[in-house]
């Protein structure tokens, strides 16, 4: 009898036990979140946007994004979805016409933010200071994720500022997420400051990879390549400061 009164007892403090713990296993996956993958395909408009269910140990929404800004063209690429990690909010500006934000939340669909905040917000343009004077230097001027577009038949020619005199030139990869990333390849030329133009450009986060490889010279629309894979002829300027294109001091 003993016996049996003692796996009576057992069973009613097992049950609520089990009991809560499949509820709160509920309520962990009972998280909702927006979902979607956009580079630079409409993946993320809002037609397209899903809701995820998330399922432990998945416990925050999050939203990520990067732009990159050359002469009132752009790149970008967006993630959103559930992911796990702690309450985060991170928004700079880059040193190289460009923005990225990390946003993660823990509230249903709270993952609204970063697209309609950033790609509304002023960016770092091409030419700097408005009041700048055009140099007589002149550079092919694009960013795409096309080759093509930024080739010397369909890229810009502007005028560089005197502050910016020389060419430059890049291919890059942004890589975007934790737990589900997204890549985005793009090309880019442009004006360019002493300081800012960099060999090699790298950055490296927990939530964002960005490697470009850049050259630069000085020459009017010197910034494409040869047959044979090099530039123009054109005098190399050697930068006063390497500096990232993305250039991240502190995560």
């Amino acid at each position: 009898m003993e016996a049996g009164r003692l796996a009576q007892v057992l069973r009613k403090v097992a049950v609520p036990g089990m009991l809560m713990a499949f509820l709160l296993a509920q309520g962990v996956a009972s998280l909702r979140c927006y979902s979607c993958r956009d580079v630079g395909d409409g993946g993320c408009a809002t037609d397209r946007i899903k809701i995820e269910e998330c399922t432990p140990p998945q416990n925050v929404c999050l939203e990520s994004f990067a732009i990159i800004i050359i002469d009132k063209q752009n790149v970008s690429a967006t993630i959103k979805g559930c992911d796990l990690g702690t309450h985060r909010n991170e928004d700079f500006t880059t040193s190289s016409n460009g923005r990225w934000k990390y946003h993660a939340c823990s509230e249903d669909l709270c993952n609204t933010l970063v697209a309609e905040d950033l790609v509304h917000q002023p960016l770092p343009t091409l030419t700097g200071n408005s009041s700048s004077i055009p140099s007589n230097q002149e550079c092919y001027s694009c960013i795409s994720t096309s080759e093509d577009r930024c080739s010397a038949q369909n890229a810009a020619v502007v005028r560089c500022p005197d502050h910016s005199p020389i060419c430059y030139q890049g291919n890059g990869t942004i890589v975007l997420g934790t737990q589900h990333n997204i890549t985005l390849s793009y090309f880019v030329k442009k004006c360019c400051h002493y300081s800012r133009c960099a060999g090699r450009s790298q950055v490296h986060s927990q939530y964002l990879n960005l490697n470009e490889e850049t050259s630069f010279c000085q020459g009017n629309l010197c910034n494409t390549p040869m047959p044979n894979g090099g530039l123009l002829s054109a005098t190399y300027v050697a930068p006063l400061i390497m500096a990232a294109a993305l250039a991240i001091t502190s995560l």
